[in-house]
């Protein structure tokens, strides 16, 4: 929660009600985040900061008027501590004790905020997490989620396997199990490959006992062993009894099984729907063939399938991919021994019985990326998540892999992240995807879950020298493109359904050059402070305009990089801005010749048109999409003065005609790309274009994109009106028609979709005129 109270300069009853609205909403947002098991604030206390010059006589006056006490100035300027509640004399005084009358006071508090805690993330004693060595861990922020939950002995995992050994970092957290696979034994503790114990550690390894590793669920959760087979294989038969058995006993909250085939059994999957039926949650290794074949149980829809990455977030060269849900650290020891997941396991020697040694191996493979996912669940559940609940926050909350490009084939949802899914909050860059190539005017779209909004940062084209994909400086606002988003205020940043999207270039940008740029967004939870981010790099490429027929349309905030003003750009010309792709020959419109470009523009008024028919028509319905032979070619259109059609809204129409918010017919024989040497003017302002009776040629006079259905109508001194009014009024038709170079037809465009950049479209009008007062006016909004 966030809150910052503007006080009211002058009624001073006013300011009082509304600081006392202020504690009450702190003081009810601590109590629900005391239920949650975690304070962000110092309950009753806060901090305020008063006017420059306050006495302190006058800051306790209005402090005790508010029910509190000052227990300190602060080392900040004009910044105080407070608690609610008096004490002392205060409290025994129903006077002011000398302090001024409340009318008499000039009230200068200024902000009220709470006493905001912070926490450590938790550091557990164990001697392989002190050395480094359990990177898995980190990977998943588990020390941050520890700061939350460690487990709780009310929820068990069972950890269908190879059996689980009573290995001394799992002491007091198993239970005895049971064999399906050798009945004889008389319960799931004999562990003859290591491979169970290995994954039951990362599940539940005791944290803080100074020795080993640290498992998901350092404490209290509980692991139920039931051995299914060993390293010949663990047949249908012996899952089957081991699901049927949890099911019938009610012995699990969580199975995890790092196990799999390419064999369909119809009976294991009944047993597994069961479970899921029953609200047990499911959780299966993807498998280790790099392959996309199915795999179950992990291709069955009611399991969550995880995928293994390795110490640098890549997937690891063995992991299976397609039906995937998540990805987590299950080790990539092509790197190293050390990029394996290290665990607890097992090894027996050859007496009779077999006597196990205790030690710690690093194994690699999706099984070991399994069990992270079954902690991850337990570890919610112990915190009071709800079952149904479970498979959503973990899914919804992993995030794209820092150094690779997000391919949901290979990591689903993503990386899990176990101190997100606790808020259920997360970042993820929609758009660019990562390593993606994007043209100049690109889309920006980034999911925000359960993120203040107020707290989001954009940064573009950072800093980052040393490569991690995060600004060097976060305190560097030079690179902020967002700085709090407040969907009220911010027209060119649009919030929708918890995705934030923009387009580039912002009002006053230019263009984003060729070649590598990155963008990072960050963020705060609306739960409590966790702070979110993701990051993207992306390649620009410029905008290739192919050879062929085009409905076309120039911005009209070009002009020569540091050049002109948007009052004198039109020294410009349209052949300036057009380039043959891989030259830097510019497209000249010629008047003759084979292998010419055509520009052409349709006008709808016959006294102010050519006696050239070079366009045809149909009245009543769509435009034709056919040129006629003759064709116009503009070399020099500044020069021609019979042109009218658009203008700036503020500037004198007559002078401003070409080309902003006019449409074109361009034809190019060859590839063309545009001038990267033209930069854009800032385009803060609505755009005018004046329409006629008849279909019109416009454009987009913006070079990005724009929203159609916020166009505005004014006519005869009526208006302005909105797109849907103007068509009820008879003023003009809501669709526009755009031309699909590539089929070769009208594409309908509706008062839903977004007008692009660089792109004509034909309107039909119903009235206006070149006459006096007659005209039709249409007005974008950037």
């Amino acid at each position: 929660m966030r809150l910052r109270v503007r006080l009211p300069q002058k009624n001073m009853c006013l300011r009082f009600v509304l600081v006392i609205a202020a504690i009450t909403c702190f003081a009810g947002a601590s109590l629900a985040q005391a239920r949650s098991g975690r304070l962000r604030y110092v309950p009753n206390e806060y901090i305020i900061h008063v006017q420059s010059g306050t006495s302190v006589s006058d800051v306790k006056a209005m402090v005790d008027r508010l029910g509190a006490s000052v227990v300190a100035a602060l080392p900040v300027s004009d910044s105080y501590w407070i608690r609610m509640g008096r004490s002392g004399e205060a409290a025994r005084s129903k006077s002011f004790s000398g302090s001024k009358r409340l009318s008499a006071l000039k009230w200068t508090i200024e902000r009220i905020q709470p006493n905001y805690l912070k926490y450590l993330c938790y550091d557990p004693d164990d001697t392989y997490w002190r050395d480094g060595s359990l990177w898995g861990m980190t990977m998943i922020h588990a020390p941050a989620a520890w700061d939350r939950e460690k487990g709780n002995p009310s929820i068990t995992v069972a950890v269908v396997d190879s059996g689980v050994a009573p290995h001394p970092d799992l002491v007091n957290r198993l239970l005895d199990g049971k064999d399906f696979f050798e009945p004889n034994n008389v319960d799931g503790h004999y562990d003859p490959v290591g491979h169970g114990t290995h994954v039951a550690g990362t599940i539940a390894a005791q944290g803080d006992n100074k020795i080993g590793v640290v498992g998901v669920c350092m404490d209290g959760v509980k692991i139920l062993p039931l051995r299914v087979g060993d390293e010949t294989g663990l047949p249908s038969t012996a899952i089957i009894s081991a699901l049927q058995y949890i099911l019938d006993n009610y012995a699990a909250d969580v199975v995890n099984m790092s196990f799999g085939g390419y064999g369909y059994a119809q009976e294991e999957y009944d047993a597994i729907k069961a479970l899921a039926d029953a609200g047990v949650i499911l959780v299966a290794a993807a498998g280790n063939d790099a392959t996309n074949f199915p795999m179950y149980p992990a291709a069955w829809p009611e399991v969550i399938s995880v995928s293994s990455v390795g110490p640098k977030e890549a997937i690891a060269p063995y992991s299976n991919y397609g039906k995937i849900e998540i990805a987590a650290p299950g080790g990539d020891m092509s790197i190293s021994e050390e990029g394996g997941i290290l665990s607890t396991t097992v090894v027996y020697d050859t007496a009779t019985p077999p006597q196990p040694t205790y030690v710690y191996e690093y194994f690699q493979g999706t099984s070991m990326a399994c069990p992270h996912v079954a902690g991850a669940a337990a570890l919610l559940l112990s915190n009071g998540v709800l079952k149904e609940d479970v498979r959503d926050r973990l899914l919804d909350s992993a995030r794209p892999p820092l150094y690779a490009a997000m391919d949901a084939s290979k990591y689903g949802k993503g990386i899990l992240d176990l101190n997100a899914a606790f808020t259920g909050g997360s970042i993820k860059i929609l758009k660019p995807v990562k390593g993606s190539t994007a043209l100049e005017n690109s889309d920006f779209r980034i999911s925000l879950k359960t993120i203040d909004t107020l707290t989001v940062k954009v940064y573009l084209d950072y800093t980052d020298n040393d490569d991690n994909g995060i600004p060097d400086n976060l305190a560097d606002m030079t690179f902020v493109v967002l700085d709090g988003l407040n969907p009220d205020q911010d027209s060119y940043f649009s919030l929708d359904d918890k995705t934030l999207a923009f387009s580039w270039p912002l009002p006053g940008e230019a263009l984003l050059a060729e070649g590598n740029h990155k963008v990072y967004v960050s963020g705060d939870s609306n739960i409590d402070s966790t702070s979110f981010s993701d990051w993207a790099s992306f390649n620009i490429s410029k905008q290739v305009i192919k050879a062929g027929v085009h409905l076309f349309a120039f911005p009209y905030s070009f002009c020569p990089a540091g050049g002109l003003t948007r009052y004198n750009w039109m020294t410009t010309q349209p052949s300036d801005l057009l380039v043959e792709t891989g030259t830097a020959n510019h497209v000249r419109f010629l008047t003759s010749g084979a292998n010419r470009a055509v520009l052409m523009r349709w006008l709808p008024e016959t006294s102010i048109m050519r006696s050239v028919p070079y366009f045809n028509y149909t009245e009543d319905k769509q435009p034709a999409s056919k040129m006629v032979s003759e064709k116009l070619a503009w070399d020099n259109p500044r020069d021609l003065t019979w042109f009218t059609g658009g203008g700036y809204s503020n500037a004198d129409p007559d002078t401003f005609k070409f080309p902003a918010g006019t449409g074109f017919w361009l034809y190019l024989p060859k590839d063309v790309q545009i001038d990267r040497s033209y930069a854009f003017m800032p385009a803060d302002d609505a755009f005018n274009i004046y329409l006629y009776a008849g279909w019109n040629m416009v454009g987009n006079p913006f070079a990005r994109k724009v929203a159609w259905g916020s166009a505005l109508f004014s006519y005869r001194g009526d208006g302005p009106k909105s797109l849907m009014e103007a068509e009820m009024a008879g003023w003009v038709r809501s669709n526009l028609f755009e031309w699909d170079n590539v089929y070769g037809r009208y594409v309908n465009i509706t008062a839903r979709d977004l007008l692009e950049p660089f792109n004509g479209y034909w309107l039909r009008a119903n009235v206006g005129s070149s006459a006096s007062g007659d005209q039709l006016i249409l007005t974008i909004m950037p």
